[in-house]
């Protein structure tokens, strides 16, 4: 950081059924161990700095990627949890844009439809509320195995990811909702310093700008405004060499050299 002046940020991003689920047990976990003076003092000895650089560096480096998904999966409130993290001195380092799988009120027609989407290579968790509170299930096929929702009126959760654009689907809904609030808390009470500072240094684009501030150049005379395009580009792929055509001579698209250059 003192060379380039970039912050690198480590972020615990909690999830549900994982050993961070939500966020108050995520700032008991900064509290009791990552803020904590044994963990200011053993950096202090990795590092050589003092107590204070090192505490001060804790909290510059470690901070939470807040996931969408999982908070509303978890029946999480947008305003508490920004509220918790900044009154404990934790910064959300990334907030990630996602939305999940809301169930309004489980019945055997959605309970059949879920089925379907337990393809038994992700874990798909889920959270239900009902009137008895939360109950929390690791995969999507241990709460269809269950019968809390058949004996009462229930709201699921799921940690399945759909497009955040939808606010509901094909008999059900999204957690969209939440990410709407969060996004416009987020924007009103500027929660992430490295967000503010990031977008006060931005430039704005050349498209958004007006054209009276646009820097025109001047084109010599006699030579039309295009003929500078017309000139063979001497720096293709963006600066690298082109890659080698394969010994058939075709133009394959998955041809390894065209691959490395579009990476």
């Amino acid at each position: 950081e003192r060379r380039t002046g970039r912050r690198i940020m480590l972020a615990l991003e909690p999830e549900p059924c994982c050993l961070l689920e939500t966020v108050a047990e995520t700032v008991a976990f900064f509290r009791q161990h990552l803020h904590s003076a044994t963990a200011a003092a053993r950096l202090a000895k990795l590092t050589g700095l003092d107590a204070a650089a090192a505490s001060r560096a804790l909290r510059d480096h470690l901070g939470v990627c807040l996931d969408l998904c999982h908070a509303a999966v978890e029946f999480e409130d947008p305003a508490e949890c920004l509220d918790a993290l900044e009154a404990a001195g934790i910064a959300v380092a990334k907030i990630q844009v996602t939305a999940g799988l809301r169930v309004p009120r489980v019945t055997a027609e959605s309970a059949e439809a879920l089925q379907r989407l337990d393809d038994g290579v992700y874990l798909h968790q889920v959270v239900e509320r009902s009137e008895d509170g939360l109950a929390r299930f690791e995969d999507l096929g241990a709460a269809l195995a269950s019968d809390g929702w058949c004996r009462r009126d229930s709201e699921w959760r799921v940690h399945f990811h759909v497009p955040v654009f939808l606010e509901s689907l094909d008999g059900f809904d999204s957690t969209q909702a939440f990410v709407r609030e969060a996004l416009a808390l987020h924007r009103a009470r500027n929660r992430s310093p490295r967000t503010a500072s990031s977008c006060s240094r931005r430039r704005t684009p050349r498209r958004c700008q007006p054209a009276s501030s646009r820097r025109r150049s001047a084109t010599p005379a006699g030579r039309s405004p295009r003929s500078r395009r017309t000139r063979p580009c001497s720096r293709p792929y963006r600066g690298r060499t082109a890659p080698p055509r394969p010994p058939d001579g075709s133009r394959r698209l998955l041809h390894s050299g065209v691959r490395q250059v579009r990476q």
